[in-house]
């Protein structure tokens, strides 16, 4: 306690002194942050490597300002940063630099914070308002996502489905890796039949990338299935190439991938198959406000030998 008293006098006495900010600029509640000779008055709500996400007072909705574009800042709240070391800093920011945030870690030890070792900071406040809030940001490197239906029907075909979907994504540069699965279980039967199973389909992949360049990656994703209504009882096709990202935010991707290609697959009634193929891939994803997102993948596998002999073609959206 007596460190925070002594931090926030030592801050407002620097706000005083401070030609372009005064005391009654600053509130427990609010920040303030100069631009191009401008002040914005509001709530800092978010900062990255790239700058920092600002809500002001005159409306809602926030805006982001790149680090470049802030002369200086304002604020007495406390923050928590996570570094693209993992490391797990609170503090409270002094000053920006050319490159850098001066922060104090309440040790009375001051340190420079690079703007592009920064994964995220938050107030305080925010990181501690529950159990998973904390759990994602000391994570920050991973998403995922779980999923499962279940379908009964009643009428002239009794119908009885289950399906379960996972995917789990680890994204820190200069690598990202994508985890994936789906299966699908369902019989059909009426009251003058028996029970017949129509769906009973498995499908995983791993992806996993590595950046070369600002845009561009190589890839490695091997894959397997199985359905068994279609006679289907095991089919592989990894796939290893180059791929180029469109876009890439907290909120959307968007990339292209292009290689070789291998098929095998074996079949209840027709045995085994096998071919090289050029793999085609595109995978997008957006996530819009208030937690909503939708993403999907296209994979086109065609026979390298002919075209219209031998493909692969597989999609999902979600």
């Amino acid at each position: 306690m007596l460190v925070t008293s002594l931090w926030r006098l030592t801050l407002l006495l620097l706000i005083i002194v401070a030609p372009q900010t005064s005391l009654s600029d600053v509130s427990s509640s609010s920040d303030v942050i100069i631009v191009k000779n401008s002040k914005l008055y509001g709530n800092i709500k978010k900062l990255d490597s790239d700058g920092i996400e600002f809500e002001t007072i005159y409306g809602h909705g926030a805006i982001t300002i790149p680090y470049l574009d802030i002369e200086s800042i304002a604020s007495i709240r406390e923050f928590r940063f996570i570094l693209e070391s993992g490391e797990n800093v609170r503090c409270h920011i002094f000053v920006i630099g050319d490159a850098y945030l001066l922060v104090d870690d309440f040790q009375s030890v001051k340190r420079r914070l690079r703007f592009d070792e920064i994964r995220i900071g938050v107030p305080e406040r925010a990181y501690n308002r529950s159990y998973w809030t904390r759990f994602r940001y000391r994570y920050p490197y991973w998403s995922g996502s779980l999923d499962m239906g279940l379908n009964f029907e009643k009428g002239g075909t009794d119908k009885k489905k289950i399906e379960i979907g996972f995917e789990s994504n680890r994204r820190k540069k200069p690598t990202r890796f994508l985890f994936s699965g789906r299966y699908a279980y369902e019989v059909q039967g009426t009251t003058d039949t028996p029970e017949v199973t129509t769906k009973d389909e498995f499908r995983v992949f791993l992806l996993g990338e590595y950046d070369v360049a600002k845009s561009w990656f190589l890839f490695l994703m091997p894959a397997a299935e199985w359905d068994v209504p279609r006679g289907i009882e095991l089919r592989t096709y990894p796939a290893t190439g180059i791929g180029y990202r469109f876009s890439e935010t907290a909120n959307s991707l968007l990339q292209v991938m292009i290689g070789p290609a291998y098929v095998w697959e074996e079949f209840t009634e027709f045995g085994e198959n096998d071919y090289t193929s050029v793999f085609l891939g595109c995978e997008g994803r957006y996530r819009f406000p208030k937690g909503i997102s939708i993403g999907g993948y296209v994979y086109y596998y065609p026979d390298l030998s002919g075209f219209g002999d031998n493909w692969l073609f597989r999609t999902e959206l979600n």
